[in-house]
């Protein structure tokens, strides 16, 4: 029927076979636009031709005699006329062939569709009633997936070069995965057109919906279904960002540094402030508060005479704020996204254009949206998918294509599968499976029958996880239910456990959002196969195998943070074995990388900070609030792990950082180990009173050499804050160990010793006598 429908028209059919015989012709090969007119910034305004103005006039007149609704199908229906003369997509060697005109067909043909979209007046629009209104709408619908398949399979392509091009161009681009001409005419031509196309089919689909606005049921699901693939294509090149302005071709303006860089950053999923934990202030306010929050006065003077004494006015400084790892110019918090040209940002102003017409089309699932209201401009808090589109759409269907994205089991429409074309969608490797044949247990199952390609497609093409992960990223409570993390979680396990840092960090990152913005309930299965696990067990299992295999240290620290967050989807008595695993496992991975001792490479003193400060210290920390000593286990094995590392003799900035953490971490250990503490109290106040007269003896010299050559602040600092935090995890030592800490102590303040370690003794006594005093009082 659909076949029978458009050969009716072929006065439309035959303006396109004009418009692409004519724009392949050698004469228009020597146009150098790359760049498209439509765009903002860069654009600027083609020289109207005679022979375009002649297109125009014939598609008036093809108007004039039939059906506006009918003219507009076959001109949609027509891309599969100038696909092939554009492209071709050889799936199997994973790379793109361009035409030598494609470009310029390809804006020749979207001037040609815009002008039919915007330069009709109304009054042809609405003259002739719409028939066969179900054969326009589903084979619009179809051709528009087929755009959108092709868009997603372009920017899969690891190479890309033009049929015809000189062989500098070819010795040129064998080295960076093609030709660099044909990357650049992809990235700030091809695929900013395409889009710009599709977002006049979308406005089209608009036009029939209200021509024809009872929708049936599959007349529903289709809107639904091409509402949200036409949002994972704009999210795949822009950022769901607040709308502050309109399409310029009513005169107003784009906000064009908002919408200019649009990499996927980390900093979309984690929160503002996270990373705080690595930030050395951080843990000497956790280790102080004993000492900080008492409400005795002579709590506040024993802390300034510790103060005083290291020679600090107060325990805030540059250092201490500063976090270790930066995670904002991390190269691995942002996600590889090589289809884009982040300098000029052609392709994401113009998906940014298009997401804002996808919001509109998504009311007309409620009966809403004139196609005059298509840019009407929002607050500065209003996203379009996360607060609109999603709305309208729902969160599960989209989080279910999104998930069908991901894996590559987008189902391709029955009139693209009858596509007779060669070089089209049906030839492209686009696998129509249910994603049934992924059981919820993190591990995709697959048919693996001969044909199938690489099924790791996701890992080895980032275009396939871009717009996922900012779609599961918009997720905020209480929309994430139980059945929102059966579609995320196989999503989210895969990116954690693939062998790309980037990927496990924005896997872990997702995880741990979701966790944040979920409750327990939610969290578990309502119903648990027989043969699958929880999905606690599952989660513990993919984290513990990144936290044990990770030697990125941003990576490593938000796959630890995550696992922490999974902990306490538990009760604590559940939860505690597993937090003893995984602080087993960590100090573990501690011994072998201290090996390196201060003077290792900088990247293994980074990684082994991040071990202790993000990933150990939290675990101990929350084992020492739990009651009935959890730490026990660990006692042994983490005083031989610990304690040689507050020995390490180091002025550097990051030797004292891991000699702080590890100070941290024994702190905890004792306070969650002490029935055995009084065991090893010589060995711990031996170590203890090691450092603080080693960190004397370093600052007396800083201060010496500081006179005649000159040190650094942050050096000088870094060993005063040293000597604080060893002044009072010794007073703690002091309480825990018991009498045997208590003869070390003395046999120092009794010895053979400088003075300013016997007056470190006297603060140290008196620390411990204000932590019991505090202790006695919040009992009382």
């Amino acid at each position: 029927m659909i076949r029978e429908l458009f050969t009716e028209v072929p006065a439309a059919r035959d303006i396109i076979k004009s418009l692409a015989e004519h724009y392949s012709q050698d004469i228009h090969l020597t146009t150098n636009r790359v760049v498209p007119y439509f765009d903002p910034l860069h654009g600027s305004p083609i020289q109207a031709s005679s022979f375009a103005a002649h297109l125009q006039h014939d598609l008036q007149e093809a108007i004039t005699r039939d059906n506006y609704h009918h003219v507009g199908a076959t001109l949609v229906e027509s891309y599969k006329l100038i696909q092939p003369k554009c492209f071709h997509i050889v799936n199997v060697k994973k790379h793109t062939l361009l035409k030598p005109a494609a470009h310029v067909i390809l804006i020749r043909y979207e001037q040609l569709v815009h002008h039919f979209i915007h330069g009709i007046d109304a009054g042809a629009k609405g003259e002739h009633k719409m028939d066969h209104a179900e054969e326009i709408i589903q084979a619009v619908h179809s051709m528009t997936v087929r755009m959108m398949l092709d868009i997603f399979s372009l920017i899969s392509v690891e190479k890309v070069r033009v049929e015809v091009e000189t062989k500098m161009e070819r010795d040129r681009g064998k080295n960076d995965g093609g030709s660099q001409v044909a990357k650049d005419r992809l990235r700030n031509c091809i695929l900013p057109v395409l889009l710009r196309i599709l977002q006049h089919f979308i406005t089209f689909r608009q036009q029939l919906h209200l021509a024809s606005p009872k929708l049936g049921n599959d007349q529903h699901s289709d809107l639904r279904y091409l509402t949200s693939l036409a949002s994972l294509a704009a999210l795949s090149f822009c950022k769901d960002e607040a709308w502050r302005g309109m399409n310029p071709e009513r005169g107003t303006h784009i906000n064009l540094d908002l919408l200019s860089s649009n990499n996927l950053h980390l900093k979309e999923i984690l929160p503002t402030n996270f990373g705080k934990e690595l930030v050395l202030n951080h843990i000497m306010n956790m280790d102080l508060h004993d000492v900080r929050a008492t409400p005795p006065p002579n709590q506040h003077i024993c802390l300034d005479a510790r103060l005083k004494f290291v020679g600090l006015d107060s325990e805030r400084d540059a250092f201490m704020d500063e976090p270790f790892i930066d995670f904002k110019n991390s190269s691995v918090a942002i996600f590889p996204m090589p289809w884009l040209d982040h300098t000029k940002g052609i392709g994401a102003r113009a998906a940014s254009s298009l997401l804002h017409h996808v919001v509109s089309l998504a009311q007309c699932l409620e009966g809403g949206a004139n196609v005059d209201e298509v840019d009407v401009s929002f607050a500065n808090d209003v996203k379009c998918f996360e607060d609109v589109i999603m709305k309208h759409v729902g969160k599960e269907y989209v989080c279910k294509l999104a998930r069908e994205f991901f894996f590559d089991r987008l189902a391709v429409p029955s009139a693209c599968q009858q596509s007779e074309e060669r070089g089209t969608v049906s030839s492209i490797a686009l696998k129509n499976k249910s994603s049934r044949s992924l059981a919820f247990n993190g591990i995709v199952q697959v048919n693996k029958d001969a044909d199938d390609c690489d099924h790791g497609e996701h890992i080895e093409r980032p275009s396939r996880s871009v717009a996922p992960i900012r779609i599961f990223a918009a997720l905020k409570f209480p929309d994430v239910s139980s059945a929102i993390f059966s579609e995320v979680l196989p999503v989210i396990f895969t990116l954690i456990d693939s062998s790309h840092v980037h990927s496990q960090a924005f896997g872990a990152s997702l995880l741990l959002l979701l966790l944040k913005e979920s409750t327990t309930t939610s969290f578990h299965s309502t119903t648990i196969d027989s043969r699958d696990q929880s999905r606690f067990h599952n989660s513990e299992k993919i984290l513990s195998l990144g936290c044990r295999t990770c030697d990125c240290a941003v990576t490593l620290y938000i796959l630890s943070t995550a696992r922490c967050q999974l902990f306490e989807m538990l009760p604590f008595q559940e939860t505690n074995t597993f937090r003893r695993n995984a602080a087993s496992s960590m100090l573990n991975r501690v011994q072998k990388s201290s090996y390196s001792g201060p003077g290792g490479k900088p990247e293994s003193l980074e990684l082994l900070y991040v071990m202790l400060a993000g990933t150990l210290q939290p675990i101990l920390h929350k084992l020492a609030q739990l009651p009935n000593a959890n730490s026990m286990e660990l006692g042994r094995q983490g005083l031989s792990i610990i304690l040689p590392l507050i020995r390490w003799d180091s002025n550097t900035p990051s030797g004292r950082r891991i000699q702080i953490s590890s100070m941290s971490c024994l702190s905890s250990l004792m306070m969650g180990a002490y029935p055995m503490m009084v065991r090893h109290g010589e060995k711990i106040m031996a170590e203890l009173l090691s450092c603080v007269g080693r960190a004397q003896r370093d600052l007396q010299i800083q201060e010496h050499v500081q006179g005649k050559f000159g040190t650094s602040e942050e050096e000088t600092f870094s060993t005063k804050a040293t000597l604080l935090i060893a002044i009072h995890a010794t007073s703690q030592a002091l309480i825990l160990c018991g009498k045997h800490a208590d003869d070390v102590l003395t046999r120092v303040e009794n010895g053979p010793y400088v003075n300013e370690l016997k007056n470190a003794c006297f603060l140290i006594r008196e620390g411990s006598k204000a932590m019991v005093t505090t202790q006695i009082m919040s009992n009382s």
